[in-house]
């Protein structure tokens, strides 16, 4: 009989987007690897003109 491996489960975490400056806030429990952009989009639009947006302290 084959081992179940333990699915990892997050804690929620908040941070503020990259792009948008919106605060995000990740659910507890789910799988969700966000850490610097609020959606993909964000992330895309962010590494085509870095050098547009301001850093975020």
């Amino acid at each position: 009989m084959k081992e179940i491996t333990p699915i990892n489960y997050y804690k929620s975490r908040t941070f503020i987007c990259k792009r948008c400056h919106e605060t995000v806030t990740t659910i507890e429990g789910a799988l969700d690897r966000r850490t610097q952009f609020c959606s993909d989009l964000c992330s895309r639009r962010y590494w085509r003109h870095p050098h547009q947006y301001k850093k975020v302290q």
